[in-house]
């Protein structure tokens, strides 16, 4: 079951930011998140019936994109959706209601080059 439905014109935003910031960087890191809001039907001290809403918040792992590295944003569509299924699985009895918010952040990464930040110096040895 998709929870996080696919809209065109957002992955087309999202890849264009996407596409800017590598552009301008070379390589970035970046992470999504969400915010849910979840209800369940109760009874309130009336005895009449209610409905309870909490908020949950999901995060993405983070990812590199560069111009040799491309984005899956099924990936993250598919994170999001296994995390609100074992959200709900847990017995609580509430359902997502929506999407509050989906957000992304991006930060510039410089990967380091082969060798790069290695902790090994070579010492060179004096006459014996």
């Amino acid at each position: 079951m998709s929870h996080f439905r696919r809209r065109i014109c957002y992955r087309a935003s999202v890849c264009v930011s996407v596409c800017v910031c590598v552009s301008v960087f070379r390589s970035i890191r970046m992470q999504f998140s969400s915010r849910c809001v979840f209800q369940k039907t109760t009874l309130n001290e009336f005895n009449q019936p209610d409905v309870s809403r909490i908020t949950a918040h999901f995060h993405a792992p983070s990812m590199v994109a560069s111009p040799s590295v491309e984005i899956d944003l099924n990936a993250v569509v598919g994170h999001f959706n296994q995390r609100v299924d074992g959200f709900t699985k847990l017995g609580s009895g509430y359902i997502l209601e929506y999407v509050d918010r989906l957000s992304a952040s991006f930060v510039k990464f410089r990967p380091l080059g082969v060798g790069a930040g290695s902790s090994v110096v070579k010492v060179s040895r004096g006459p014996p």
